[in-house]
């Protein structure tokens, strides 16, 4: 492994280190985005800890949205499109026992956010919700089918978690299929862009599919890391080649 990588590596735990000072505990995570996942949006209704750090979505902050594991990861409480839908369908009150339900999961209350969630529709924001707080919560004999079911259904923050998990047991073409199924379901989904630029970079040694996503991630999202990351694996490049 190049000096320059075990470098990045250091650099990305010390951030893990700092994350977890200031947010409730998540899920184990790098840069990615769990966006556990998307998990839901960080200031809109998403009960889930997405982890932005394999993403800065290894922002494992428990959110009503999304949340995940991660090294540079990103799992995510993010906002997909198809959570965005959802959230169209509740009503006022609903929508409102959601962002409690979120602000409880964040102040370490998961048993009685999982209790306001299972009161709302089981539409899927709200069912992956339930997934991130039963799996932080040690539950995954529950959290496994509700995930499995909304894997089926193409939902695009659980096809990501998935690959998060793949990720996290050394499975990493299970996990380069998950991302990719993320990204075929949305696009322009920021924290699977970034997770996958995470694995092409860190794990398959793809560099050149590994800066194809991380450019994709900044335009998206204009996060300033991107900029660094980006640049420092154009000079790994060039340094490969003749």
């Amino acid at each position: 492994m190049s000096v320059s990588k075990v470098s990045r590596l250091l650099v990305f735990a010390c951030l893990l280190s700092l994350a977890a000072c200031v947010a409730p505990p998540a899920p184990e995570s790098g840069k990615e985005a769990i966006v556990q996942g998307a998990p839901l949006d960080k200031d809109e209704p998403a009960i889930a800890q997405q982890q932005l750090a394999e993403s800065a979505v290894d922002s494992a902050v428990p959110s009503v949205t999304t949340a995940a594991p991660s090294m540079k990861t990103a799992a995510p409480l993010v906002k997909t499109a198809a959570q965005l839908r959802d959230e169209a369908s509740l009503t006022e009150q609903q929508l409102q026992q959601f962002k409690q339900a979120r602000e409880l999961w964040q102040q370490g209350q998961g048993g009685q956010a999982l209790a306001l969630l299972q009161g709302l529709p089981a539409i899927a924001a709200v069912r992956y919700n339930q997934v991130l707080i039963l799996q932080h919560t040690a539950q995954h004999d529950q959290a496994e089918p509700l995930l499995q079911d909304l894997a089926q259904q193409h939902y695009p923050a659980a096809l990501n978690l998935l690959g998060i998990q793949a990720r996290q047991r050394g499975d990493f073409a299970a996990a380069e299929r998950w991302y990719q199924q993320a990204l075929q379901q949305q696009e322009d989904f920021a924290e699977a862009q970034l997770n996958l630029a995470l694995l092409y970079e860190l794990y398959l040694w793809q560099p050149t599919l590994a800066l194809n996503h991380y450019q994709r991630y900044q335009q998206l999202t204009a996060d300033p890391r991107a900029e660094g990351w980006i640049r420092i694996l154009q000079q790994q490049l060039e340094a490969t080649t003749p």
